[in-house]
């Protein structure tokens, strides 16, 4: 496609929807503008792809937003060019779906303009936290510098992402950092810090990770800490993950269910399977844990059936 035009590679059913999410956005009324994104499935086709960067440029915030809420779906670097464009905008919460949108796209070329609104404190604190975890996404060592300096930051959001993405990066300077920081006093940081460890990979991060799985007074830890344990991926988290599906706090409960589907352990399963039938527990995310615990099931079966 070329700006808001069709070509014969498209179906007419193709053909006929891009015609009426075209009109429909050219509408003066923000309304019908805003049914018409509202009105797209999660998994729309590429097809759409053109008219939704188009509505990047619209005059209304909430239309824009609503536009790189749906390019994060899409995830087609053609749009990349407009997402760093909208990284500028000047109501945040356009530039910050924006940088979802380029975390999850994974394209090089967001990686600079990304790395310049991170180091730009006059950003909004929360668009600045999406720009860290999409820069983690995006996996590129040049914003190694950037994210270790914003972690000396007091924003717990800012700090915090950029531990998370230090961890996705995968650079051995980054190691011993997560590792002095998984002890932070203050307890968003650490719980943070130890899904750096998780997001790492490396085995040498499995005993602070348990540890902080221990912190009693601490259920934010222990939440990240489970999480850390699905990342990392080692057997031998699944004795304290399965300890950790009785905790107090449903939250480490949900993530500890989530983290032994991950790990894809068929004998855990009659323990999740328990859970979903017993635990009424809700997350901090508002989610079943009953839920969870199914669909670490499911997650662990597939698993198998793909190794068989």
């Amino acid at each position: 496609m070329d700006g808001l035009t069709t070509n014969s590679s498209e179906s007419d059913e193709e053909k006929q929807k891009i015609e009426q999410l075209n009109n429909a956005l050219k509408n003066p009324d923000t309304t019908v503008k805003l049914k018409a994104l509202y009105s797209l499935p999660w998994d729309v086709g590429k097809w759409a792809l053109q008219p939704v960067i188009q509505a990047l440029s619209d005059e209304n915030p909430g239309v824009r937003k609503e536009a790189a809420d749906m390019l994060i779906h899409v995830g087609d670097k053609s749009a990349t060019e407009a997402l760093v464009y909208a990284l500028q905008d000047e109501d945040w919460h356009v530039a910050e779906r924006a940088a979802v949108a380029l975390g999850q796209i994974k394209d090089e070329r967001a990686v600079k303009p990304l790395v310049q609104v991170l180091e730009n404190k006059n950003k909004h604190e929360f668009l600045r936290a999406r720009v860290a975890n999409a820069l983690g996404k995006i996996g590129n060592p040049v914003s190694f510098e950037a994210l270790l300096k914003v972690t000396q930051e007091e924003n717990n959001d800012v700090a915090g992402s950029a531990y998370m993405a230090l961890g996705r990066l995968g650079d051995e300077r980054a190691f011993e950092i997560l590792l002095k920081k998984a002890h932070h006093k203050t307890s968003w940081l650490r719980g943070h810090a130890v899904i750096g460890l998780g997001y790492f990979g490396d085995k040498r991060g499995f005993e602070p990770i348990v540890q902080a799985l221990k912190y009693k007074k601490d259920s934010v830890a222990r939440a990240d800490a489970a999480t850390a344990l699905g990342l990392l991926k080692d057997e031998r988290a699944i004795e304290f993950l399965l300890q950790a599906l009785k905790d107090e706090e449903p939250t480490v409960r949900g993530r500890a269910a989530e983290a032994l589907g991950e790990i894809g352990d068929e004998k855990v399963i009659v323990d999740l399977e328990e859970v979903a039938q017993t635990d009424k527990g809700i997350t901090w995310d508002n989610v079943p844990i009953a839920k969870i615990a199914l669909e670490a099931i499911e997650e662990i079966k597939s698993s198998l059936t793909q190794i068989n």
